[in-house]
């Protein structure tokens, strides 16, 4: 066969593989990734961290490139895991107090009934070439022994987020218990550390550690506030099989209050075409724009996966296509709120009611602080303030919300802007995670199978080998990913 001919039957051959293949995902770049935080913004890029410890950084939020933020186990593990642990599982992130909270979790082994932790380090900046870049460790904050009679949960997967009145929670669990029957999910309120707070009545240490949301077999919890209601986000299913994954994103919603209960479970995301086994929610939500984040298999490796997120008329949230639109950096540290939605004013400008305490929702570029109230007269009420939702939170924002006040000070009363008192537009809340560079090795594994925990580090990018002519035709080497094996216990 000359060599032309092999050329020819070569191209044809690479050519129908490449229109066999699953399409590709949007992102690209250092986009391996396995329990992606969500997306946060910091000095103007883009960040998201992954299990494993490592953490990628974008200037669009869709090309993706290493970053020196690397999240490790702190020598105090020994403390918890004197057997050794398996690395940093599911960091996520969130902005308080002029700092960004990165919680992460590590367990022991075996993972089937391995003593975990969860931890929390952090950060005035994401961005490791930033002046005042510095990661500072915080501490254990919920730790489990080894699962016996008495302990069947796991702390692992935390899921932090800001409530309307500018409270710090974390929801997080567990899955892999060996009762199904009892609390697999919990939430645990935490004080402006970033650590449980003692003064909770729910929260009764050691073997109550704080709101129990959920049982049977979850894990990956995520909790968002939109207009008045809670919602929970959890993966049921089978994480870490490559593309016979069966992870499967799932939602309930509680009206009013973050610890429930929640009700109306649905799934919310499933897998289909190339996207096998998505998991691990995350939403960005920030200056108009509103995408979820997960990763799934396209083939063994897992991905970063980004979607447009939209809601219903009846408030339940729907999974979009997948983003295409570049982010733009807004100055906006989290996923801040959209403000309180105001009382409306009372005849002279009485102050309005208190209103709605504020979606915590989307973060607007300056935290939305909220628009000045309308309506009553100028000559009445105290202040005019009303409370506009209580300065709503919204987890995020950066700086003071534009103008905020809600209300005309002078008393106008009117509709109390969506900001609440003094303009501070949400307290600067929630940041957003990053994804981990491929090419780290990541976690130790766990024993393949063996255990009922999650282990799995990003192996380094493998190329695909077929030449010039090949990486023509491909255009590019696949990254490969991590793998996180689950295996309920017996």
């Amino acid at each position: 066969m000359t060599r032309a001919l092999v050329r020819s039957v070569l191209a044809a051959s690479v050519m129908a593989a490449v229109l066999d293949a699953p399409a590709r995902a949007q992102t690209t770049g250092v986009n391996g990734t396995h329990d992606p935080s969500r997306i946060v913004e910091s000095n103007g890029k883009f960040f998201f961290c992954s299990t494993g410890g490592s953490c990628a950084a974008s200037t669009d939020g869709l090309a993706w490139s290493s970053t020196g933020l690397r999240l490790t186990v702190p020598s105090w593990s020994t403390t918890y895991t004197p057997g050794g642990n398996q690395g940093i599982w599911a960091p996520d992130i969130v902005y308080a107090q002029g700092k960004y909270f990165i919680y992460y979790s590590f367990c022991g082994v075996p993972a089937a009934n391995a003593p975990c932790v969860i931890g929390l380090t952090t950060t005035p900046t994401l961005d490791s070439t930033a002046p005042g870049y510095k990661l500072t460790d915080a501490g254990m904050v919920v730790n489990n022994p080894t699962n016996d009679s008495t302990y069947q949960f796991s702390t692992i997967d935390p899921g932090p987020i800001i409530d309307p009145s500018g409270n710090l929670w974390s929801s997080w669990g567990s899955g892999y218990g060996k009762d199904q029957t009892l609390t697999q999910l919990w939430l645990t309120r935490l004080d402006t550390t970033g650590l449980p707070l003692a003064s909770d009545t729910a929260y009764k240490p050691p073997t109550v550690l704080g709101h129990a949301l959920e049982t049977g077999r979850r894990e990956g919890s995520y909790v968002h506030y939109r207009n008045g209601y809670y919602y929970l986000f959890w993966n049921e299913g089978s994480c870490c099989d490559g593309t016979s994954s069966t992870y499967t994103i799932w939602v309930a919603r509680s009206q009013g209050s973050i610890t429930g209960p929640y009700s109306g479970n649905k799934v919310f995301y499933a897998g289909s075409g190339n996207i096998h086994g998505p998991g691990h929610m995350g939403i960005y939500s920030a200056c108009g724009v509103e995408r979820f984040t997960y990763h799934y298999y396209p083939t063994a490796t897992s991905i970063l996966g980004e979607n447009d997120l939209t809601w219903s008329a009846d408030d339940w949230p729907v999974a979009g296509a997948m983003s295409t639109t570049a982010l733009k950096p807004c100055g906006n540290t989290g996923q801040g709120g959209q403000g309180g939605q105001g009382g409306i004013a009372g005849n002279l400008g009485s102050g309005g009611s208190a209103g709605s305490a504020g979606q915590t929702g989307q973060a607007g570029k300056t935290g939305q602080g909220g628009n000045v109230g309308s309506g009553g007269t100028p000559t009445g009420g105290a202040a005019g303030r009303g409370t506009g939702g209580a300065s709503v939170t919204g987890n995020g924002g950066s700086a003071a919300g534009s103008s905020g006040a809600g209300g005309i000070p002078s008393g106008s009363g009117g509709i109390n802007g969506e900001g609440g008192t003094t303009g501070t537009g949400g307290a600067t809340v929630t940041g957003i995670g990053g994804t981990p560079s491929t090419g780290t090795g990541g976690a130790t594994a766990g024993s393949d199978g063996a255990a009922s925990g999650c282990a799995c580090g990003l192996a380094g990018t493998d190329g695909d080998g077929l030449g010039a002519l090949v990486a023509l035709l491909l255009f590019a080497g696949l990254a490969l990913g991590a793998r996180r094996r689950h295996t309920p216990p017996a």
